[in-house]
């Protein structure tokens, strides 16, 4: 088989062994000297050793990354027998506190030590946040083991991956990736190979390896925000962030052909995955649209119903917003969130004797912390249905410490462009009908002469890029500049 990996790098704790009983150790740092009985009471993951060795085995690059001191490591990595296994170990003693995990340093560090770069293809796989976090920071894909650890996550990976699925997949790159992604790369509806690769989801918001009876939301993609400067970065790079900002500038925006597609092959997937070869859903409705906003989950949705769907009411009305009701973006946290969800949302009376007993599925297209889909569920449970789910297009990647809120009116702030592509903070309300034209630039660097803040600007006349320190514009106290191409 061909391979089409540059490198596969590791996480070590509960990703290839399983050590929660370290876990004291590690984080009162007294885990650099590990005794026989403390190594006796970890244990490898079975499937770890299995992938380390078919990776050996194809002569692919292999490095561990982890947080953990040197010593510990070490005494592990010897305990096992796999120190073998990785070109590279990198730990706590190389990147020392500023460079420890979600900081990229260490994968950085990993990939130029292997001659490696951020176009190289390379995965990183760990169980939590700050794996996940570090990974998109260096520009390399994360993934979460589903042999190792069954603790939730909330920075949603590129996929949950078996060691099966990734060794099935090893010949395309690509193809390792949450299925909404991959379609949206290509422009077009492709059918998954083997492997579908799905996120499991709860309605609070979490991901993981979660047992199929636990299972409330099945997430298709992911959504780069642009209230980060990280997640607008990647925002500007992935199809599918690009797709779905769309509906915020289009005002009659409509869903292309292939997220049709691929929602009527998930609906048909989704119900035969939790109820059988022959199961299916009973009734399918959407998170409606607002008053006097484009309807576009409702016409996606009779564009969906037209496939031949047989035993399946599809309802784009069953929920409605009241007057009054806000875009949830522009509230920042999820208090505010369910706030208005609770006061808005609701359930139209006419259809409460198609719910009793039945199989529901609710779609929305992109989830950030769950209040919407944990509204509409709530607004069912009383009714009785056998089962409800929530099928999503794709969960916001959010990443603690980047959201932050305009001065002037409390809504969230998002990153926007400006003349040259140049990011620059702006309001969420500026589309809202009580619109905040609030912006401010972003920082670059401290003025070398006189302190005050210095940003990045354009000149259309050359297409070239330079540093103005903030000084100009306070009384050209300050004309400090410098080229920035």
């Amino acid at each position: 088989m061909e391979i089409d990996f540059d490198a596969v790098f590791f996480d070590l704790d509960n990703t290839l062994i399983s050590t929660d009983s370290l876990k004291q150790m590690r984080e009162s740092g007294n885990s650099s000297s590990l005794t026989s009985e403390d190594l006796a009471q970890t244990k490898i993951y079975s499937k770890s050793k299995v992938l380390l060795e078919y990776l050996k085995k194809n002569a692919i690059k292999t490095a561990l990354i982890t947080n953990s001191p040197r010593k510990y490591a070490q005494s592990l990595l010897e305990h096992y027998s796999i120190e073998e296994f990785f070109d590279e170990v990198i730990t706590y003693n190389d990147v020392l506190s500023d460079g420890a995990k979600p900081s990229p340093k260490g994968i950085e560090m990993a990939l130029a030590r292997l001659g490696l770069t951020q176009d190289s293809k390379v995965v990183y796989i760990g169980d939590d946040d700050k794996d996940f976090i570090a990974a998109y920071s260096a520009g390399v894909k994360p993934l979460a083991p589903a042999w190792a650890s069954r603790t939730p996550f909330r920075v949603i990976p590129s996929a949950i991956i078996s060691t099966s699925a990734l060794i099935d997949d090893i010949d395309c790159f690509d193809s390792v990736d949450l299925i909404a992604d991959i379609c949206a790369s290509r422009n077009k509806f492709v059918h998954s190979r083997k492997w579908l690769y799905f996120m499991p989801m709860t309605l609070s918001g979490e991901v993981g390896a979660i047992k199929k009876d636990n299972i409330e939301i099945v997430c298709l993609g992911k959504y780069f925000s642009q209230k980060g400067v990280l997640t607008a970065k990647l925002h500007d790079k992935h199809s599918l962030s690009l797709e779905i900002a769309k509906k915020d500038h289009i005002k009659t925006y409509v869903m292309p052909d292939y997220i049709v597609s691929l929602i009527q092959h998930c609906i048909d997937r989704v119900s035969k995955y939790f109820f059988g070869e022959d199961g299916y859903f009973d009734l399918v409705t959407v998170i409606p649209s607002k008053k006097n906003k484009n309807p576009r989950l409702e016409n996606m949705l009779n564009r969906v119903s037209r496939q031949g769907f047989f035993r399946t009411n599809f309802i784009n009305d069953l929920f409605y917003f009241e007057d009054g009701a806000v875009s949830l973006k522009t509230l920042g946290n999820k208090a505010n969130r369910d706030q208005q969800i609770k006061e808005k949302l609701r359930i139209k009376e006419k259809y409460l004797d198609l719910v009793k007993g039945k199989k529901i599925l609710v779609i929305d297209d992109v989830i950030t912390t769950g209040s919407t889909l944990q509204g509409a569920f709530n607004l069912l449970h009383p009714h009785a249905p056998q089962k409800i789910l929530g099928l999503c297009l794709a969960k916001t990647v959010s990443i603690a410490g980047e959201h932050k809120t305009c001065p002037d009116c409390g809504r969230a702030l998002t990153l926007r462009k400006g003349r040259g592509g140049i990011h620059f903070w702006g309001c969420t309300g500026f589309h809202e009908a009580n619109q905040c034209r609030y912006i401010y630039n972003i920082k670059e660097k401290d003025c070398p002469i006189c302190g005050l803040a210095m940003y990045k600007q354009y000149n259309a006349k050359n297409n070239s890029y330079f540093l103005s320190c903030s000084g100009y514009y306070k009384n050209k106290s300050c004309t400090y500049t410098e080229d920035a191409n």
